[in-house]
């Protein structure tokens, strides 16, 4: 077979060098493939079903026909992407059982990649996790950084966290270029998760992932340029990161550089941030629709004063499952801010915030709830809602229910018991009235 292929193309090469001989058309590279394809090189099968595979409309059947043909003689990265096909149902029927056939005999003839995508396929239809874990292990020992980096986030997902563990393979990973293994190992450092904090490594390990990529590190490093945290502060670089992850598609960075954009008096356009939020909230980002809806609250930064939009957008924030956008629509519908009030409404708003551990809004239900705002005073169901709130450490609330009890001879000595701890959580109003009423520590 390959004979007959080298013998074809010396001849091409010799026509070609004759002057006299009529022009021969150069062959395509794909025609070229194909060619040697039909002569059976596996090989050239492979490389010409790559190329249809790269271009988005191309014949996905026929990259299907030609990695069948190459896996049939065994040759291992056809075999591996054709079970990838198979696994996804492109271009061919989803067949499982078929891909994981495929997927470990490319496994077992040094296709690592393969290995850890059998492993993914064996847990997805929940075979032996034994298998699972070794496939994952030989896939990592073999260079596939994503098999190392599956392996950390399975320990650190353990209870208890394998933090060792994670941070040896998310290390590995990174090693081997794989950008989010490197993102995850800067939060381990950042947050000194079994090992000593380095904030210094954290912001380096997000920088190599964001060269590397990934979007989400891109995000982290410009955040801290932002705060100045293991790095010095610099609006310049926060506002370069930020925006190279907002430009590539991460939307919750393009809200986040809205928000430095907002702060900074330096910056010229101030419309720019209402631009951003608009993109970010259109696309989905809860936080982006609710910092928009402040800003029509305020009427700054570009935006026109409208409560009528700031609700609209806290609400549609609420929606998108963003607690703060909930408390600010439930402020507007209390208080009836460019409209009239509409306390169920309120209600409804400050419960969903709690839900999503926006503790401003248990706190808001609960003066509600023990003023008797828009229905029947309920001091049992405000105190659960308050001591929500304190727990999670909204001081305030410790304050308010403390304050609440010491009318009571049976709960007073609770109530100043909150009181202090309202205090000590930093809430001025608390300690005022453990002084005024010389109950105050000295």
């Amino acid at each position: 077979m390959y004979s007959n292929s080298i013998i074809f193309l010396a001849v091409i090469f010799l026509f070609a060098g004759c002057s006299t001989a009529p022009k021969i058309k150069k062959t395509s590279f794909k025609n070229t493939l194909q060619s040697r394809c039909e002569l059976g090189e596996a090989q050239a099968c492979v490389d010409f079903a790559k190329t249809i595979l790269s271009d988005k409309r191309g014949d996905t059947e026929k990259a299907v026909s030609l990695l069948r043909k190459a896996c049939a003689v065994r040759h291992p990265e056809g075999c591996f992407l054709f079970a990838q096909l198979l696994e996804r149902g492109v271009g061919v029927r989803q067949d499982f059982a078929t891909a994981k056939l495929h997927y470990r005999f490319a496994c077992e003839n040094e296709i690592t990649e393969a290995c850890n995508n059998l492993a993914i396929l064996l847990k997805v239809t929940g075979e032996n996790l034994v298998d699972v874990k070794t496939l994952q292990e030989q896939g990592c020992e073999g260079g596939d950084g994503i098999a190392c980096f599956n392996i950390g986030f399975k320990a650190e997902s353990r209870n208890p966290k394998d933090w060792e563990l994670a941070r040896t393979h998310y290390a590995k990973a990174c090693e081997l270029g794989f950008a989010e293994g490197c993102s995850y190992l800067g939060v381990i450092y950042r947050h000194g998760r079994g090992v000593e904090p380095d904030l210094k490594r954290g912001a380096e390990l997000y920088r190599k992932a964001c060269i590397g990529g990934y979007l989400i590190g891109c995000n982290s490093i410009g955040y801290l340029y932002k705060i100045g945290s293991g790095v010095e502060k610099n609006f310049d670089l926060a506002f370069e990161y930020y925006a190279k992850a907002c430009e590539g598609g991460l939307i919750r960075a393009c809200t986040n550089l809205g928000t430095l954009v907002e702060g900074n008096p330096k910056q010229k356009s101030a419309k720019k941030a209402v631009d951003l939020y608009k993109s970010s909230c259109d696309s989905g980002d809860g936080k982006g629709c609710s910092r928009l809806g402040i800003l029509y609250m305020g009427g700054t930064h570009g935006a026109k004063k409208s409560e009528k939009k700031a609700l609209e957008k806290f609400a549609l924030s609420c929606e998108k499952n963003y607690g703060p956008g909930c408390c600010n629509a439930g402020v507007i519908e209390e208080d009836g801010i460019g409209k009239s009030p509409d306390h169920d409404k309120a209600k409804s708003f400050y419960e969903k915030a709690c839900k999503l551990e926006e503790y401003k809004g248990c706190h808001n239900l609960g003066v509600m709830q023990a003023e008797g705002i828009g229905g029947v005073q309920d001091m049992g169901s405000a105190a659960d809602q308050f001591m929500v709130a304190c727990e999670n450490g909204f001081s305030n609330s410790c304050s308010y229910l403390g304050n609440k009890w010491l009318k009571n001879e049976v709960k007073k000595g609770i109530g100043i018991q909150l009181l202090k701890r309202g205090c000590q959580g930093g809430d001025k109003w608390g300690c005022d009235i453990l002084r005024k009423k010389g109950l105050a520590d000295n």
